[in-house]
């Protein structure tokens, strides 16, 4: 871990500076991850190539996600690569050349190693059904877009808070809005800008005059003395 991260202003990768300092919480991260995807380990504790390779794409989110320069992603994966025991030929098709599988399927949806369940059973099945719709043409499934929606899928499904930085029109939103599609989840869009406040999220408390709230309630008991007459 202290090999990848930098201390007290020293970089361990050089060239590579992060927008944030990485702690404990991204190793614990990483390992919680690495303990939900491996089996148990065997009595010898070795490790397999594809499960080395499974373990270094998961460091990948927790490590290398948060750096907005492709290039500085590679030298930190290869550093990882390094400690994990990966060749640099295979991190260096990871970077370029993978392209996860989205498979929606019944009762779940493949992101590349990601599989969600769906919240509405019978959504997997239309999708199946209606290939070439139009939920299918608003998603453009680039290398890059897909391994993003692997990343937004693995933080979902351990439940980790995510954010997605990027110019606007970049594919940050649909992209989400079509993985919420798949899996048949209700999707919440909040606009904010520099004016926006927490009241906007959480809401809050607005002053009305007393006469206000006085002339509902006469409106009230007016609409029930008509009602009285009309019985009478």
């Amino acid at each position: 871990f202290r090999r990848v991260l930098f201390r007290s202003g020293h970089q361990a990768v050089p060239g590579v500076r992060y927008r944030r300092v990485l702690t404990t919480r991204d190793l614990l991260k990483l390992c919680k991850r690495a303990a939900a995807q491996l089996p148990a380990a065997s009595d010898n504790g070795y490790l397999t190539e594809a499960q080395r390779e499974l373990i270094l794409r998961e460091a990948m989110d927790c490590f290398c996600n948060v750096l907005p320069a492709p290039e500085h992603r590679l030298l930190v994966s290869l550093r990882l690569a390094g400690i994990i025991d990966v060749p640099q030929d295979k991190v260096e098709y990871m970077h370029v050349r993978h392209k996860p599988q989205l498979k929606p399927q019944r009762g779940h949806v493949q992101v590349g190693r990601i599989y969600l369940d769906e919240i509405d059973g019978s959504h997997a099945a239309a999708k199946l059904s209606s290939k070439g719709g139009a939920d299918q043409a608003v998603f453009c499934g680039t290398v890059r877009a897909l391994q993003t929606m692997e990343a937004v899928a693995a933080a979902i499904q351990y439940r980790e808070p995510l954010l997605l930085t990027g110019e606007t029109g970049t594919g940050k939103t649909s992209l989400v809005q079509h993985l919420a599609s798949l899996v048949g989840a209700q999707m919440v869009v909040v606009n904010l800008n520099q004016q926006s406040d927490s009241g906007d999220l959480l809401g809050g408390f607005k002053p009305v005059e007393v006469r206000q709230l006085a002339q509902e309630l006469m409106d009230d008991l007016q609409i029930g003395r008509a009602s009285c007459r009309e019985r009478v």
